[in-house]
């Protein structure tokens, strides 16, 4: 069980920043986004493992589909089964992995509509994919993975309490802290030991983690983990507590994390990815037109 999960979480922090690609994908005319003002409403979704978001939505046609939702993909995947019904025509082309040395072959298409709740887009680039592996790790099989691409053409605010997403105009959370969109991603500072670490803002994913040859400064004085070799060797991911994390006027204290190595070659601008699930935020919203993040935390 615990080999499954390791697998999962790999495998979700592998295709959450895999699809970095925003700035690969097809560009989408500016009439594809819908005004913010007409966008109001909320709709339901369940939370497994304690991080990953699910809801209902359709792609063009097809309703009743089983969406993952995920700030750490810039670009919305659906599975190779919703394409084949849709006849998807695409460009297949290798795609470099983050996390993973080598490539994934993936196929660039559009999408004639996605719709989730009030949230509707049109002829959306899309990323097509094997989405199987998913199956043994959820109760239900995963459609599509919804990004930021589509999430964030209104703002929204996650509800995990309530299991809501509410999309539209929304009210002020108690924490609010600058937020930036970069190569199509979700970007935040975080200040991890007094140093600031440039994270994605990523809901796939269930840890902190940060690159080792990121920041070296922030590992100066802290104890390894057991079998690690120093900041500069190639080593296993090991655990690590951080004894201080500030995100914006939220402090946190001996905060876990996993510690990575940084795959460098494909020039990625970011020291690590940032869970809202980790740091048990109870609610977000996410507002890219201003460049805002607010949190709430959790009781």
């Amino acid at each position: 069980m615990r080999g499954q999960r390791l697998n999962l979480i790999r495998w979700l922090n592998c295709i959450s920043i895999l699809f970095l690609l925003a700035a690969a994908a097809p560009s989408v005319p500016a009439k594809a986004k819908t005004p913010q003002n007409r966008i109001k409403g909320s709709i339901r979704f369940e939370l497994y493992r304690g991080y990953l978001m699910v809801t209902t939505g359709s792609v063009g046609p097809l309703k009743g589909l089983h969406f993952l939702l995920d700030t750490g993909t810039s670009t919305t995947l659906l599975d190779e089964r919703v394409a084949r019904k849709l006849e998807l025509d695409g460009l297949p082309e290798e795609v470099n992995v983050v996390f993973f040395k080598g490539a994934v072959r993936a196929v660039h298409s559009w999408a004639p509509s996605i719709e989730i709740g009030p949230l509707r887009v049109f002829h959306r680039p899309v990323l097509i994919n094997d989405l199987s592996a998913l199956d043994d790790a959820l109760p239900v099989h995963i459609d599509g993975i919804i990004g930021l691409d589509v999430l964030g053409q209104t703002p929204f605010e996650v509800d995990y309490r309530n299991r809501r997403i509410h999309f539209g105009p929304l009210p002020h959370l108690p924490v609010s802290i600058p937020l930036t969109r970069e190569q199509g991603l979700a970007m935040v500072d975080v200040q991890v030991n007094h140093a600031t670490a440039h994270l994605i803002f990523d809901t796939g994913t269930p840890s902190l983690l940060i690159f080792r040859s990121k920041l070296s400064k922030i590992f100066a004085g802290l104890k390894m983990p057991k079998g690690s070799r120093g900041a500069g060797a190639q080593s296993q991911a090991g655990n690590l507590s951080f004894p201080n994390i500030q995100l914006g006027d939220a402090e946190f204290v001996q905060q876990r994390a996993i510690l990575a190595e940084s795959r460098d070659e494909y020039g990625r601008d970011f020291d690590g990815v940032l869970s809202p699930a980790a740091l048990r935020i109870d609610a977000f919203a996410v507002d890219l037109d201003t460049g805002q993040l607010e949190l709430r935390m959790g009781l």
